[in-house]
């Protein structure tokens, strides 16, 4: 089942234009975004547009200095779930 959400949320990802990275062994998705903004102005504007949570990238880096290029999608939740935050990402685009 996580296979197959897993793919949901990469799939639905790809088609509204963010580039993730599809797991082999973990409950979410690492994606780039294609905007000059941070990674935790993209995750406000996702919440604030879309309805929809993402979690910054430099959340997991140990280098304050590093590029924060990533955002975190996670596909623990329902199908429904997912595809209703896709859909919600779909209508409400800015990239």
């Amino acid at each position: 089942s996580y296979e197959r959400r897993r793919d949901l949320l990469c799939d639905g990802l790809e088609r509204v234009g963010l580039d993730p990275v599809r797991p082999d062994g973990a409950y979410y998705a690492m994606t780039r975004f294609p905007t000059d903004e941070s990674d935790v102005e993209f995750c406000y504007r996702a919440i604030r547009e879309a309805g929809v949570a993402a979690v910054p990238g430099r959340s997991f880096y140990t280098d304050p200095d590093a590029s924060a290029e990533w955002v975190r999608f996670t596909f623990s939740r329902s199908r429904e779930t997912i595809e209703t935050a896709i859909d919600r990402l779909e209508a409400n685009r800015w990239w």
